[in-house]
């Protein structure tokens, strides 16, 4: 029994370094890692994004504890703290009691100390939380299982997103993976151009409904809706026995919407990493223009390829043949 409860603490005490990974510097990561390796098994590594405000933040408040415990600073003020009269004991014996040591009352002030940094600290967390996508939602979930299934859908969506060359976006937009061409026909990688480049095709969509414009103005607008655009829904089975995937009939609704405003289009790409007899035979599936149409869909009726290095060449050939 003690050895299970012993289990669960350490099982806790992993989950919450991980969901504060990001208010970590590179050094402390390295020794973290070396203390629990479970971490790096969880996809946990030294140069995965963090805040250095919170990092700064949180080394500073280290500092300042170490200097108190440790420091000059670790008896200020004990005189003031230990003049001052006991008022529970007082309450207890209707007498005043003996003021407590110098040594306790450093003790008392470096507690009350701590838990004013502790509440600071904590507040500015919880004003200054960065996102990191799915990673940082996994480590929320304290069902292993579950974290696992998180960790297993972001590392797919990272492979598509590193093979195609494009961009990985957060758990906010309605795609996983989007690849996008500027006027040059470069692939669009850094964020904020993503979102520019994404704005700019949704106001030309829109423009292009207008009956007022010439055919130069129009022209123009075409080209920027022809360049090549493509977002991607990233499904892995890990567990379950059928062979199909599924969109929630709301979440089809809003990557339908949104590719129609911005002129993307929206494919359906389904990683197979099942083991044993549940694994349907192939690694990888792909659906062109597979968004939208219906909230369930059966690998046999996708694209078996052998890597997600294929996906493109698919995606080419279908254009030329049309």
């Amino acid at each position: 029994m003690q050895t299970q409860e012993r289990d669960e603490l350490d099982r806790e005490v992993i989950a919450d370094i991980a969901r504060d990974w990001y208010e970590m510097g590179p050094a402390r990561r390295a020794r973290v890692l070396a203390a629990f390796p479970e971490l790096a098994q969880m996809g946990l590594k030294v140069g995965d994004p963090c805040d250095t405000a919170l990092v700064a933040d949180h080394e500073e408040t280290l500092r300042q504890a170490e200097a108190l415990e440790n420091g000059p600073g670790a008896t200020v003020g004990a005189a003031h703290v230990a003049d001052e009269p006991n008022l529970r004991d007082q309450l207890n014996s209707g007498a005043p009691a003996a003021p407590p040591p110098p040594d306790v009352a450093a003790g008392l002030r470096k507690d009350a100390r701590a838990a004013v940094d502790w509440s600071a600290t904590n507040a500015a967390r919880q004003q200054k939380r960065p996102t990191l996508g799915a990673t940082k939602t996994a480590f929320r979930f304290r069902d292993v299982a579950r974290r696992r299934r998180v960790l297993a859908a972001l590392k797919s969506e990272k492979e598509l997103a590193a093979a195609l060359g494009g961009h990985h976006g957060p758990d906010s937009e309605p795609w996983d993976v989007i690849h996008l061409h500027d006027p040059l026909g470069n692939v669009i990688t850094d964020p904020q151009h993503v979102r520019h480049a994404l704005e700019v095709r949704a106001k030309a969509v829109e423009r292009l409904k207008q009956s007022d414009l010439n055919d130069g103005q129009r022209a123009f607008l075409q080209k920027i809706v022809d360049t090549p655009a493509h977002a991607f829904e990233v499904k892995t089975l890990l567990t379950t026995a059928k062979n199909y995937v599924q969109v929630t009939p709301k979440a089809l609704a809003a990557k339908k919407a949104w590719a129609e405003k911005h002129g993307v289009a929206f494919h359906l790409v389904s990683f197979d990493k099942r083991r044993g007899r549940k694994h349907s035979g192939n690694a990888l599936y792909f659906l062109p223009n597979g968004v939208g149409e219906k909230p369930t869909v059966a690998l046999k009726t996708m694209q078996a390829i052998p890597s997600p290095n294929e996906v493109l060449s698919r995606l080419a050939s279908q254009t030329h043949g049309e």
